[in-house]
């Protein structure tokens, strides 16, 4: 086997070009050796020609260089930056239905994240393997939050992205293949309030509330060529809506009440009907006045303090706070009733 055999194998498989390791890329290697023919960064069994070393890239390589920073030895490996990886279970990330087109122009809907802060697109292994389209081979280490490698890529594939809500619109777009994109979006099911700018709109994704497998990330490479004009904002802790090609992207927060505060509403009664009346019926009860006959079996003695002198009252309500307060209660409802009977014969029959 020839060594442009061997560094053919190695990038198949995602190998390490300088210790055949496949657990890191070289730039993240262990081992400081290099090869010895040429101290190039590459295995000494790689190495191609006479003390020169081949700068040659394949096809898959050269389209890669253009999502990342690339060195000029043989072997180096290209990086991809890419952010939507944190999610909160009270905040919505962008997704939108697309239509990606296999190798038969037929259109396949999948869910995909709007991802302006990706450099590069991605798909999912299990979409790319259904399209049946041509794969091309790359190298690339897959950067995260805090500049660490979350995952390693070792084809990419292109494809045309288009709209079920646009039909003119097309876009051939390469993307980086991956096994898993990220977990499912939204973590949990977002109850979907009353947000008055969303009223109406054409959503790119309608299920847009309900976790689901994301099987394609759009980066900024693809950004500019769907976003409309068109931004509707709301309330706080509300998402944000923003026109495109698919129909309305919604991101950011989407509050939800907490278990205490939902626990504390209460919808009132007298707001479902366009005339109400509210009453107190607890405070109603201490209303009610005693005949004056009856006031002096209601005395009370009562003075501020020990310096004044005792004064004389009676109580000119039906006084409860005593065993016989349940007695008293059926009473006034008995005696209103009869009093009411009257102007108001309904209400007295169910009093």
């Amino acid at each position: 086997m020839s060594p442009q055999q061997r560094g053919e194998v190695c990038r198949s498989k995602c190998l390490c070009m300088n210790c055949l390791n496949k657990s890191h890329s070289i730039d993240r290697r262990p081992s400081a050796s290099r090869c010895l023919i040429c101290q190039g960064k590459h295995h000494t069994k790689l190495h191609i020609g006479n003390n020169k070393v081949s700068r040659s890239r394949n096809n898959a390589e050269e389209t890669s260089s253009s999502m990342g920073a690339l060195s000029g030895n043989e072997g180096d490996e290209a990086g991809i930056n890419t952010f939507a990886t944190l999610t909160r279970a009270d905040v919505l990330l962008a997704t939108a239905m697309v239509l990606v087109v296999d190798t038969n122009g037929r259109p396949m809907p999948i869910r995909a994240l709007i991802d302006p802060c990706s450099e590069g697109s991605f798909l999912s292994q299990r979409v790319a393997n259904q399209l049946h389209l041509s794969i091309g081979r790359v190298s690339l280490d897959v950067v995260g939050m805090g500049a660490t490698v979350s995952s390693r890529a070792c084809s990419e594939v292109e494809c045309e992205i288009r709209s079920s809500r646009s039909p003119d619109f097309a876009r051939k777009c390469s993307m980086i293949i991956l096994q898993e994109l990220t977990r499912l979006l939204p973590q949990k099911t977002v109850k979907v309030e009353d947000w008055p700018h969303v009223k109406g709109l054409v959503l790119a994704d309608p299920q847009f509330n309900v976790p689901a497998r994301i099987d394609c990330v759009l980066g900024t490479d693809a950004y500019q060529s769907f976003i409309l004009d068109g931004l509707r904002n709301g309330p706080d802790n509300t998402p944000v809506a923003q026109k495109t090609v698919f129909g309305w992207i919604l991101t950011g927060a989407a509050f939800q009440a907490s278990n205490l505060e939902r626990s504390t509403i209460r919808a009132l009664p007298i707001t479902t009907e366009p005339f109400a009346g509210t009453t107190d019926v607890e405070k109603m009860f201490r209303q009610i006045r005693v005949h004056p006959d009856d006031v002096d079996w209601q005395p009370v003695l009562w003075r501020k303090d020990s310096t004044n002198p005792i004064e004389d009252f009676r109580c000119t309500t039906v006084t409860y706070g005593s065993a016989a307060a349940p007695f008293l209660a059926l009473r006034v409802m008995k005696q209103l009733a009869k009093d009411g009977s009257n102007g108001y014969p309904e209400a007295s029959h169910e009093l």
